[in-house]
């Protein structure tokens, strides 16, 4: 953005360079043109007067070397021309055969003064024409031509526009060294609520404490903006929090009395007549269900706070401690796991969140696959040209997702419609979410063509030294 200031700086100047330029160029080449006029004008009336005298004497040969000496001493070629065109005295090679002469003559004993344009540029012609008709006795006897150079004229223009031109350049340098620390200055509030965003963003989804901001100058309006953002953010890290430590402290403190109602429940039992135990089933079925959605809002909740710095954890390690604390779930439903690392790399990420996720996923897969089936585990190294990732996938033979359904796999406590018989809380998948966020991960959810889901986790490769996770 600092850029594009400055760049609007820059254009403002030019334009203002070349509103002031042009005019002042102009002015310039209209006044040399007009003083080259005005000399060259009261120097052709002054050798018509003295044209006029010698014609009148009938002696030219006084006005011949006049002419010589103006062109010797100022280079300037002048003629005197008969009424019938002819020449009578020159002081040097006005060629009468050219149109424009005559044109310059015609006009002169017609009693108007030649002039040609009065606006001197470097690319004028070489010569500047006046004329002036020559009266005797009141009567016209021809007229005096005179063609000056425009050299000095044209140099003299040339040194005015190129002055012109290096005080324009003069002139945008210096706005460009002033709009480089204005537009910092000005942007110096906006570059901190951008890194501030990003800091702040992380820190709420996290649920660390928020680091003290300053501006550090930069416009009020802007300071005052910053200021605001800040304290929004702050509002809504603390309503967060808040929220987050009710999940965790209400999950918490209900568990007590369930576990007292499910123990109260049991014991009742044995003194319930036979027609009420169906009842009593379905009461401590529902018990076990809340307990069960209880304990994952807990899980939900460590994953969206700040459980210390991530750690660099063994793949490897973790996969095979998973799959040997699943297989037994899985045989009590007649389901074979199967696991299978194809790198040797780890991953960074917070304290068991790995773990917490597999565990997620590979409940999920049990629970759905169908008896007889497999459940595969399987990681490997997807390196690209921007950075090295892991890539971990869980596949199972279950039912999948319908097409609309696939978006919504990983939004808190929902459950496809074709599922809501089977025991859980839908907060599976919406855990393994937030977990692979806060490690800078991704999560795709997608159907096999043969039948059953897939679930793939995406995490950055580590370079520290790794731990297993337990």
């Amino acid at each position: 953005m600092r850029t594009r200031l400055v760049a609007i700086f820059m254009l403002l100047g030019g334009l203002i360079v070349i509103a002031l330029g042009i005019p002042l160029g102009t002015v310039v080449s209209y006044s040399t043109g007009q003083r080259l006029f005005l000399d060259r004008t009261t120097d052709t009336e002054r050798f018509a007067s003295e044209a006029a005298r010698a014609l009148y004497a009938n002696r030219p040969a006084l006005l011949q070397s006049s002419m010589n000496r103006f062109r010797e001493v100022y280079g300037i070629r002048v003629a005197l021309v008969d009424i019938e065109y002819k020449p009578v005295a020159s002081g040097g090679g006005i060629r009468l055969d050219r149109p424009d002469v005559r044109i310059a003559f015609d006009e002169a004993v017609a009693g108007n003064t030649h002039r040609d344009d009065e606006l001197i540029t470097p690319w004028s012609p070489r010569t500047f024409r006046t004329s002036e008709r020559v009266l005797v006795d009141g009567e016209p006897r021809g007229a005096v031509i005179m063609e000056s150079p425009t050299y000095p004229a044209r140099m003299h223009v040339l040194r005015y526009w190129l002055l012109i031109l290096l005080g324009g350049l003069l002139f945008l340098g210096i706005a460009e060294l002033v709009s480089i620390p204005i537009a910092r200055w000005f942007l110096r509030p906006v570059r901190r609520m951008d890194a501030a965003t990003v800091e702040y963003t992380a820190a709420v989804l996290a649920g660390r404490p928020l680091s003290d901001t300053e501006i550090g100058g930069g416009p009020p309006e802007l300071r005052r903006l910053a200021d605001s953002v800040f304290t929004m953010a702050e509002a809504l890290a603390k309503a967060m929090h808040a929220q987050r430590e009710f999940v965790a402290d209400a999950s918490h403190q209900l568990r007590n009395p369930l576990t007292a109602l499910q123990l109260r429940l049991v014991a009742m039992r044995e003194a319930l007549p036979e027609d009420d135990l169906p009842a009593a089933d379905a009461a401590a079925a529902e018990i076990e269900r809340l307990t069960r959605t209880l304990d994952d809002l807990l899980v939900m909740a460590r994953a969206e706070q700040d459980s210390g710095t991530p750690e660099p954890v063994l793949v490897g390690a973790v996969l095979e401690a998973r799959l040997a604390a699943w297989r037994a779930a899985a045989q009590a439903r007649s389901v074979t796991l199967r696991g299978s690392c194809a790198t040797e790399a780890a991953v960074r990420v917070h304290r068991d969140g790995l773990a917490t996720a597999l565990d997620a996923l590979l409940d999920n897969a049990v629970k759905f696959t169908e008896p007889g089936t497999e459940v595969e585990l399987a990681a490997w190294d997807q390196s690209g040209a921007d950075a090295a990732v892991v890539a971990i996938e869980v596949r199972d033979h279950g039912p999948g997702l319908r097409a609309g359904e696939l978006e919504r796999a990983t939004d808190r406590f929902w459950r496809s419609r074709r599922d809501q018989n089977v025991a859980g809380s839908g907060l599976g998948l919406a855990i393994v979410e937030r977990l692979v966020r806060r490690s800078q991960g991704t999560i795709e959810v997608r159907n096999r063509a043969e039948g059953g889901l897939v679930v793939r986790l995406t995490l950055p490769a580590s370079g520290d030294q790794p731990l297993a996770e337990r």
